[in-house]
C-alpha cells in the first residue's frame, strides 16, 4: 500500500484540489504550487474513480518531459512509461501529451484533463 502524502497546503490550493466546479482553474504566481496542485487533483481522480482516463497537456514537449513529468514522478513516486502513461491498479490511467498532439486524441472519453502553462 502506498504511503499517504504528508504535505501542508494553503487554503487556495485546497480550494482548487477539492473544487466541485466543472472546470476549475488555478491561476497564481511563480512558485505557488500550481503543478503540485494539478498533480494532486489528477491523482485524486485517478485513485478514487476506477477506470478513469485523464490527460495532462503542456504546450512544449521538452517542458512536458523535463518539468511536468519529472515533477509528477518526484511528487508521486510513480514512473511514467515509455508511451508517456501512468497506469493504476484500478484501471485508471494518466496520459502526458503536448498540445500539438491534441488533434490525435479524438473520440476518447476523458474523465478529466489538465493544461499546464
Amino acid at each position: 500500500m502506498a504511503e499517504p502524502w504528508r504535505v501542508k497546503i494553503k487554503q487556495f490550493q485546497k480550494d482548487f484540489i477539492f473544487s466541485l466546479r466543472r472546470f476549475p482553474a488555478l491561476v497564481s504566481g511563480w512558485g505557488s504550487g500550481k503543478t503540485f496542485c494539478g498533480i494532486m487533483r489528477a491523482m485524486f481522480y485517478s485513485e478514487h474513480i476506477p477506470g478513469n482516463l485523464g490527460v495532462i497537456f503542456r504546450k512544449e514537449y521538452t517542458d512536458l518531459r523535463d518539468s511536468t513529468v519529472r515533477d509528477f514522478e518526484h511528487y508521486t513516486g510513480k514512473k511514467v512509461d515509455s508511451q508517456r502513461n501512468v497506469k493504476f491498479s484500478n484501471g485508471s490511467m494518466i496520459m502526458f501529451r503536448h498540445l500539438e498532439e491534441m488533434n490525435n486524441l479524438q473520440n476518447i472519453n476523458l474523465g478529466w484533463f489538465m493544461i499546464e502553462q
